[in-house]
């Protein structure tokens, strides 16, 4: 996108290198490698950043997080994969670490699949600061195998011509969206999900090749792999 700059991940992220601020301010930090944080935050108040993701596969999100706080908070992770599309993936719980400059570190898990998207740290109970996140790949599975060790989706026919079929294996059922993905990472289909177990997607429009399929619902991205054969 013109006049947007992007992050790259796998990468660390410093907090004051926001693209939209709502609510954050930034002061001067004394954790490792001084610089600024961002906090005097309320619940509701968001970072969003511009990142694009170089590598499909699991990721490692660090989180460096201070709190005086007697209570600490806690924040969500969001993921805007569409201009209108909000996933939240996670929620960590910040724990009043005795000082507004006393940093720990917490880590997550999830998956993501390459290209661009806007991450968005959200204040879910005030009251933390953030120095920066850090996005680590753990397990790069390449974009021809995404999601097969968990087959958390069972794709038929594969290959598959004019209709695939999708069934969730020990995935609970969730509203979502559904995203097929060619090699070159660009999205050429894009349905909602309403919730259902198994479904049918009209592939016939698709050129012959390899494709994943993504589903995102709520706290959850799967994928699997797929084949159109003409």
């Amino acid at each position: 996108m013109k006049g947007i700059t992007f992050m790259e991940v796998p990468g660390t992220i410093e907090a004051e290198h926001f693209a939209v601020n709502v609510g954050w301010e930034r002061e001067s930090c004394s954790d490792t490698g001084g610089g600024f944080d961002m906090g005097y935050t309320d619940d509701g108040d968001y970072l969003d950043y511009q990142v694009s993701v170089t590598e499909t596969g699991r990721y490692r999100i660090s989180y460096r997080l201070a709190s005086g706080n007697d209570a600490g908070g806690k924040l969500d992770l969001v993921l805007f994969s569409f201009p209108d599309e909000a996933i939240r993936l996670h929620t960590v719980t910040v724990p009043n670490t005795g000082g507004w400059q006393n940093w720990v570190t917490i880590t997550r898990e999830l998956n993501l699949t390459e290209g661009d998207y806007r991450l968005r740290v959200l204040v879910n109970e005030r009251e933390f600061n953030l120095n920066w996140f850090r996005l680590d790949l753990t397990g790069t599975t390449g974009a021809t195998d995404v999601g097969q060790p968990e087959q958390s989706l069972k794709l038929y026919p594969n290959p598959a011509a004019s209709q695939l079929f999708i069934e969730l294996n020990d995935i609970e059922p969730q509203e979502g969206h559904l995203r097929v993905i060619d090699l070159q990472g660009q999205v050429v289909k894009a349905e909602v999900w309403e919730g259902q177990s198994r479904a049918m997607l009209n592939v016939s429009a698709l050129r012959a090749g390899v494709y994943v399929l993504q589903l995102i619902s709520n706290q959850l991205i799967s994928h699997a792999r797929f084949v159109v054969a003409k």
